[in-house]
């Protein structure tokens, strides 16, 4: 009897990725709820019943997807933009160039995160995603700001606030990513606030 379960061999894979593209543009524009495997499979050209083979569940498959998103995001992007970087200021200038250039290479991406805020929250089955995504961003976050103050660029006495204030402003980057005129806009006013903050910071010593 054959094995049941997702193909393993170089086509298995290609059908798996095109799957995932399909997924990543429905859920992006549709949401969870209206994207269906009905759909999904008359945009692959694969049986309904074929997606089974690939992903046991619409969740399972929603998971594949904001991973696939996730490590395009931060392995793909982020962490090569901030690499080599040795102050606060010019590593959150990194970190929000490559903000603009993920909203520009990959357009559907920044719109499944955009939607991917709402989902999470609203189905039950994607709670534990919306749940580890603070954790991650916050991760980075403090790595950012301690390097601020080791630098001496940054003051201890408001790392709480250094850290709020740069989750506040990814998720509202994050909610206009499906705009890219304002998020162009709110990136450069974010980029000369930063570098004012650090000069600000420094004159005060």
């Amino acid at each position: 009897m054959p094995r049941l379960g997702r193909p393993t061999d170089a086509h298995g894979d290609a059908t798996r990725a095109r799957i995932l593209t399909a997924a990543r543009t429905a859920f992006s524009d549709l949401g969870y709820a209206a994207t269906t495997y009905r759909l999904l499979a008359e945009r692959t050209g694969l049986a309904p019943s074929a997606l089974y083979n690939y992903f046991a569940s619409k969740a399972d498959l929603y998971r594949a997807v904001h991973a696939d998103v996730q490590l395009e995001n931060y392995a793909g992007s982020i962490l090569p933009a901030i690499s080599g970087t040795e102050t606060f200021a010019d590593r959150v200038d990194r970190l929000l160039e490559s903000f603009v250039a993920m909203n520009s290479k990959l357009p559907e991406a920044a719109r499944f995160q955009a939607a991917a805020r709402t989902d999470t929250a609203r189905h039950s089955e994607l709670a534990s995603l919306g749940e580890a995504l603070p954790t991650q961003r916050r991760l980075l976050f403090e790595e950012i700001v301690d390097l601020g103050i080791a630098t001496g660029e940054l003051s201890n006495d408001h790392r709480h606030e250094l850290l709020a204030m740069l989750e506040t402003l990814t998720v509202g980057l994050i909610n206009v990513s499906a705009e890219p005129d304002v998020h162009r806009a709110a990136v450069s006013g974010f980029r000369r606030a930063i570098t004012r903050l650090s000069s600000y910071t420094n004159e005060a010593k």
